[in-house]
């Protein structure tokens, strides 16, 4: 890592980067290598999770979890898995969200964010629905924007069953997460069936151009996501798809009003700052409620590195704490 890239991490996160050696070493996934690494992450997703509940962790009595399989967006789409989060202790009608999984298009499950998802459906008092959506290559666009619509489509159509306040909804997600999710959220608005009281984007990948200083700038392969990283994961998101949507790269919509209230917040050393900023600029040009923040010494993936640190701790409490308020209050 470029010794100018290193001296502008957050102290308290530099702290951490002896215990997370191999997560931080200068690995790209690649078609040739993805199956590796995905298998490996599941494989260890779920022992934490067998790890957490045998140690105690409060959570796995604070919050259920259910499994279920949903119909596909349209016919011949597959099912979509997906996991339902709600709090033990829920009273009358609840927020409801859908909580999506990062991995920059190419990786991750629902497994390997069921703790967050978890926390978020206890912290925020809402339930929780995660869909399991397909990845590319094997699966590119518009498989993944299919599987999440879906989730949030059958959410709206499952209110009663789940407990949930059809006008009190919203969607997040982080990374690839934060694509889907404004993907979703532009999709609702346009097709005009599901009105979203919310949206969390974290760090969220825009802008398949790969164009902007920052994607240039952080190119240490050393931090969890890097601008070479994400050319190659867009590469094989899109699969030579030209034009590409606006449902495909959030970036390129060219009207942003009508979209619900939003939070958003990046880290100053993450490859998507730059779009981040140009995305949160039109949202307020186009009078959407935005609530956004740029953090100094973060770099995309960072939140993990440093978990526990009251620097993230401080990220995350203005997340959960905003979400809160704009499902149960009505205002940031």
């Amino acid at each position: 890592m470029r010794e100018e890239l290193y001296e502008r991490v957050h102290p308290l996160i530099r702290e951490k980067f002896p215990e997370f050696a191999e997560a931080l070493s200068p690995v790209l996934f690649t078609r040739e290598n993805l199956p590796y690494y995905r298998a490996r992450d599941l494989a260890r997703a779920k022992q934490l999770l067998i790890d957490e509940e045998k140690n105690g962790n409060p959570l796995f009595k604070q919050v259920t979890v259910q499994e279920r399989m949903i119909p596909g967006l349209n016919p011949g789409d597959p099912e979509v898995r997906i996991l339902i989060s709600k709090p033990v202790s829920a009273r009358g009608l609840l927020p409801g969200c859908v909580g999506i999984h990062g991995g920059g298009t190419i990786m991750g499950s629902v497994e390997e964010e069921q703790l967050y998802f978890m926390r978020f459906a206890n912290r925020v008092n809402c339930v929780v629905v995660s869909p399991d959506y397909r990845v590319a290559p094997e699966d590119p666009y518009p498989a993944a924007v299919n599987d999440c619509y879906a989730t949030l489509l059958w959410l709206y159509d499952n209110c009663e069953e789940l407990g949930v306040d059809r006008t009190r909804l919203g969607a997040y997600g982080t990374s690839c997460g934060g694509l889907l999710t404004a993907a979703i959220s532009l999709k609702a608005r346009d097709e005009g069936k599901v009105r979203l009281a919310a949206v969390y984007l974290g760090s969220p990948m825009l802008d398949y151009r790969n164009t902007t200083p920052s994607a240039v700038e952080i190119d240490a392969t050393e931090f969890l996501w890097s601008g070479p990283q994400n050319v190659l994961a867009w590469e094989m998101y899109l699969n030579g798809l030209d034009p590409v949507p606006a449902y495909a790269s959030p970036s390129m919509a060219e009207d942003l009003r009508g979209l619900p209230p939003t939070i958003i917040l990046c880290g100053e050393l993450d490859p998507f700052r730059d779009e981040t900023i140009d995305y949160a600029l039109r949202l307020y040009r186009a009078g959407v409620p935005t609530d956004f923040h740029i953090f100094p010494g973060l770099f995309h993936g960072g939140d993990i590195v440093g978990a526990g640190t009251p620097f993230i701790q401080r990220i995350g409490d203005m997340m959960m704490n905003g979400m809160s308020n704009l499902l149960h209050k009505g205002y940031f």
